[in-house]
């Protein structure tokens, strides 16, 4: 049982990191539109459970960030 329990949690794990390089990869595409870009890093930063106050998500969240 202990044997099924490691198991199961590795495949939970393999499938965590399948996900984070998937996001990393479409957040950091070069050949993606910018708007894809921004969606995806928003993605990336809520998985990785950035605070929501420090999330980009659009141009007014961009120019507040920038010209404080």
């Amino acid at each position: 049982m202990r044997d099924l329990q490691k198991y199961y949690k590795i495949l939970q794990l393999n499938y965590t990191i399948a996900r984070y390089n998937s996001l990393i990869d479409a957040a950091f595409d070069i050949h993606a539109n910018s708007a894809v870009l921004a969606a995806t890093s928003v993605d990336l930063a809520v998985e990785f459970d950035v605070n929501d106050s420090k999330i980009l998500r659009n141009d007014a969240d961009l120019d507040a960030f920038f010209f404080k």
